[in-house]
This record gives C-alpha cells, structure tokens and sequence, in this order.
C-alpha cells in the first residue's frame, strides 16, 4: 500500500469524526494517538481483494480508540482518591485548618449515609 504519511493525511479526518462520535472530550492527544496506530494497523492488515480499504480503515480506527476508551475508563474508576489519601493530603495543611476538617469530620458521624451525601 502507499506510503502511511500519505495515508494519515487522507484518513486524518475519519480518526476525529470517530472520536466525535464516541463523544469523547478530554485527552483528545491519546485518543487520536490511538486512532493512528489503528489506521497503521489496518493498513499492515489490508487485502485488496477483500474489499475497500476505507471500510475496513474505519473499524479498526474505531476499535482502537474504543480499546482506548475502556482502558482510561478502567484506570480512573481504580485512580478514585480514598479516605485516607485525603488525610495525606491534610498533612501540609495548617492547625486551623486541620482542627475545622476534624470538626466536619466529627459532625459526618451524627448524620445517616443519605445525609452525609
């Protein structure tokens, strides 16, 4: 097949029409890396006999950046801060500071779960 320069030129646009289409709306660099890779991908994978290349461009540049989407997914639901990691946090803090968040904290105790949230 041709040069991929050429190729990422022409098929440049279909990575970011998927991207829209997924709605993605943040870390839109890694997202198009990935539909980069699935476009390199899918022109490795190619065979002329089995159709056109466009098609076939926009599943794997699809997939990529849906692969893409899962693992960002998967690792924000384990980076989610803990109770513990927002005493850490409190360390630096001043007295005063520390003495109201004990306060709040003390207050929490007295309500339900419903309340608390």
């Amino acid at each position: 097949m041709e040069n991929f320069e050429i190729v990422l030129e022409q098929y440049e646009p279909m990575i970011y029409a998927c991207i829209r289409k997924l709605r993605i709306y943040k870390n839109h660099s890694e997202f198009v890396q990935a539909g980069r890779v699935g476009l390199w991908k899918a022109l490795q994978r190619y065979e002329k006999d089995r159709g056109d290349f466009a098609p076939f461009a926009y599943r794997s540049i699809y997939g990529s950046i849906l692969d893409e989407l899962k693992k960002s997914y998967a690792n924000e639901q384990q980076a989610v801060p803990t109770e513990s990691d927002v005493f850490e946090r409190m360390i630096g803090y001043r007295d005063e500071e520390v003495e109201r968040y004990k306060i709040i904290e003390e207050s929490l105790t007295h309500l339900n779960n419903t309340e608390q949230q």
